[in-house]
């Protein structure tokens, strides 16, 4: 077996396989610790995700909160779901966080918080099961969601797709 590492350590070394399996950069490129978003660099950008989204979605905010949330997110990101039949880039999601905004929809408060409860990594991805609290449109009461889904994508060090896969159960 050590040999084996060896042998592919050298061929790799000296220019890739004959015939150029990979183009010429990509593999060093996909490998390198600027471009891979490692486990630590996954839970880091999801945290902040959360937190800032959280942030944007509260009573007072504003365009500099909406901008901050946008900011960790990677130029070219996508974000799907299904249920509200929403597919946003980021100039997309901007403006309905403003019309949001401006129509006054968002009431949460300091205590109304997405909480992450376990995180399964994946190679420049990983799903996320999360607790949303919010607060209720007609008696501002603080409400817990049932345990949901989402599953992020990254690039670059940012994230760059965001896929929830929550649903409102009728009761």
């Amino acid at each position: 077996m050590k040999g084996w590492i060896v042998s592919v350590a050298l061929i790799l070394s000296a220019g890739g396989f004959a015939g150029n399996v990979c183009a010429e950069d990509s593999f060093s490129e996909s490998i390198s610790s600027k471009a891979y978003c490692n486990n630590q660099c996954q839970r880091s950008l999801i945290e902040q995700y959360y937190a800032k989204i959280n942030r944007a979605t509260m009573h007072d905010s504003s365009l500099e909160h909406v901008d901050d949330f946008l900011n960790v997110l990677h130029d070219d990101v996508l974000y799907l779901h299904t249920e509200y039949q929403a597919e946003f880039n980021k100039d997309i999601w901007r403006k309905a966080f403003l019309r949001q905004i401006e129509n006054g929809r968002y009431n949460n408060t300091e205590e109304a918080v997405t909480s992450i409860e376990s995180i399964i990594h994946g190679y420049q991805t990983a799903a996320v099961k999360f607790i949303s609290r919010y607060n209720d449109d007609e008696s501002n009461e603080l409400v817990s969601t049932p345990a949901r889904l989402a599953i992020f994508k990254f690039q670059d060090n940012k994230i760059v797709f965001i896929q929830d896969h929550w649903y409102h159960e009728v009761e």
